[in-house]
Formats: structure tokens, sequence, C-alpha cells
């Protein structure tokens, strides 16, 4: 399981900023009304991509991701 956090700021660094963000290709947002910071969650075997894409036009914004994976444990 991957999960990632993403925050975009905007262009003078105000945080969160005025910048939505979307869940990335194959990822679940967690809080779906929540959309700056936004945490998601991808639960496929192999290699993980995290992506978070900023969706609002606000020129210039500033976007971070953190992900981490954790590996199931298995019996």
């Amino acid at each position: 399981m991957v999960y990632a956090v993403a925050f975009a700021a905007d262009n003078g660094g105000a945080f969160p900023g005025n910048n939505s963000l979307a869940a990335g290709p194959g990822f679940t947002a967690e809080f779906t009304t929540i959309t700056n910071p936004l945490v998601e969650n991808e639960g496929k075997a192999g290699p993980v991509t995290a992506q978070a894409p900023i969706t609002s036009q606000n020129p210039n914004p500033r976007g971070f991701i953190f992900a981490m994976g954790i590996k199931a444990a298995t019996s």
C-alpha cells in the first residue's frame, strides 16, 4: 500500500494556496472534501508512481508530495 500526502502553495508561498489537487492515476482520495492538502492511497502490487495533479489555473503554484509504502503482513 502506498500513501501519499500532497499540498500546493500559491506563488507567493501562502499555504494552503488556492490550488486544488486531484488523486493521481490509480490512486484514491481519502478525504474527498479536502483538495489541498490531499491524502491518497494506492494498493496494487509492483512499481507505483505517486502523482497529484494541480487542477486549478492559478499561476505558478508550488506543489509538494510525500509518499510512503507500507508492506502488507502475510501469515
